[in-house]
């Protein structure tokens, strides 16, 4: 792999992990997602892509157990500084092999969780071959959200969605601010030159993805910040 990529990235400080923009984003998700899964003491969690910690520590106390994932030693010490003295929390750094979950053998999970991580894959090919390792983890009839997929690379129709939705939610002053850092600091725009962000053909990833999941639907409300980005609800 090239030595300035994504992994390399999310392993050192940026701007993103304590941002206003990430901590509206995870109250977003939090409250959709808690009407799709309605998160209970029956379930055992895993977020693959926990970042820093704020999804697990919202729903910690609502589920039986969250297992935290990350490629991330930054997002993992963040998470761990974060969620304090929760025995049923585990925080897991996942090796560069990041679409092998073998290591999680041994628990079944009722929830699975990767929200805004696809994007910085390779291929499609690494997603299918994510499925494939969830599967091998999952209960039965467990749910695999694979969120925040991106689409397309229109900018002209991105950003005046993005902004018409930061006014109606109230976060445009946490985007302006993301958006100002982003344009004085080149590092994440260097990296997308490096290795520009995954875009999805999301029919071709539903048409493979049918040939060994139970169900695949497209969840059609918009679950974070990103209201261009697309939703895959699997069922096993």
């Amino acid at each position: 792999m090239d030595k300035k990529n994504w992994l390399n990235y999310w392993n050192e400080k940026n701007i993103w992990l304590e941002s206003d923009l990430l901590k509206r984003n995870t109250e977003i998700f939090y409250q959709k997602t808690s009407d799709i899964f309605n998160y209970n003491k029956k379930h055992v969690v895993l977020e693959i892509g926990c970042g820093n910690g704020d999804l697990a520590n919202k729903i910690s106390d609502k589920v039986r157990e969250i297992y935290c994932l990350d490629t991330s030693q930054e997002s993992i010490n963040v998470c761990k500084n974060k969620i304090l003295k929760k025995e049923n929390v585990k925080i897991l750094k996942l090796n560069n092999n990041y679409t092998n979950l073998s290591f999680l053998e041994n628990t079944k999970f009722s929830i699975i969780i990767a929200n805004s991580v696809i994007q910085y894959y390779r291929s499609q090919i690494e997603i299918i071959d994510l499925v494939k390792s969830v599967k091998k983890i999952a209960m039965k009839d467990a749910r695999f959200l694979i969120s925040d997929i991106v689409v397309t690379s229109d900018k002209i129709k991105k950003y005046p969605k993005l902004i018409y939705n930061s006014i109606s939610n109230g976060y445009f002053v946490a985007l302006m601010k993301v958006s100002l850092e982003l344009i004085v600091n080149k590092k994440y725009s260097n990296f997308q030159k490096n290795q520009p962000i995954l875009i999805v053909n999301i029919d071709k990833l539903i048409e493979d993805l049918s040939a060994f999941v139970k169900n695949i639907t497209i969840v059609n409300e918009i679950l974070t910040v990103n209201p261009d980005r697309k939703h895959l609800l699997v069922q096993f």
